[in-house]
């Protein structure tokens, strides 16, 4: 059985699967890493990118950021991704409701290099999906120097690299998830290392390693 994360490979076990006739070899994103640290925006900027579904964990998002809000004034979120449009409104309903739509902007379907753009300027990506095979999104972000904090579910936690590249956390809720960024987002030294990491571990995951792991 070959998959992309450890977690998968723990599903499979519970199955009756042996491990040792497992593989997980990681999926790289097939942009090139930043070499230098990016020019970020100029007021705290987080991101979801995704299928804008429930399954993705857009609402628990909606409601971290409500949460940062009340610490930092000045946060804006970026949404991008395409969805059902009857979703879509409710989601602006109840952000409206929340009164924080007018520091959400929804960017829909974007082309590749405009959601790298885009990954590159934000801070902080946030994902809080019930769970993936991998979470290629967390690697695309840290490839542009931006760190994610994620729900502790399978994939996610295993495309985090917890403490370096982001944070996977300890219990999933949209109170922990604006905790820990409001948390990363004032210790400065720290957010710095995270982005360092970020294009280490990016620049170290080479689909040309892949490819030669694959073919062995």
């Amino acid at each position: 059985f070959w998959t992309d994360a450890p977690s998968t490979i723990d599903d499979l076990e519970k199955f009756g699967i042996k491990r040792l006739n497992c593989i997980a070899i990681p999926c790289p994103s097939e942009n090139k890493a930043l070499t230098t640290l990016p020019k970020k925006e100029k007021i705290p900027t987080f991101i979801f990118v995704s299928r804008v579904v429930k399954m993705k964990g857009i609402e628990e998002v909606i409601k971290a950021f409500f949460y940062i809000l009340k610490e930092v004034k000045n946060g804006q979120l970026w949404i991008v991704g395409d969805g059902d449009k009857k979703y879509l409104e409710y989601l602006k309903k109840t952000m409206h409701d929340y009164s924080i739509s007018t520091k959400v902007k929804f960017f829909g379907r974007v082309t590749e290099s405009n959601k790298l753009n885009l990954m590159k300027k934000a801070h902080i990506l946030l994902h809080a999906s019930i769970r993936e095979g991998w979470g290629l999104v967390v690697t695309e972000a840290a490839s542009q120097a931006t760190p994610s904090i994620v729900y502790n579910v399978s994939g996610l936690r295993d495309s985090v690299v917890n403490n370096k590249t982001g944070i996977v956390l300890s219990e999933n809720s949209p109170f922990e998830m604006a905790k820990e960024s409001v948390s990363l987002l004032e210790d400065k030294k720290k957010y710095m290392e995270f982005q360092k990491d970020c294009l280490r571990s990016s620049q170290g995951l080479k689909w040309d390693d892949v490819t030669k792991l694959s073919l062995k």
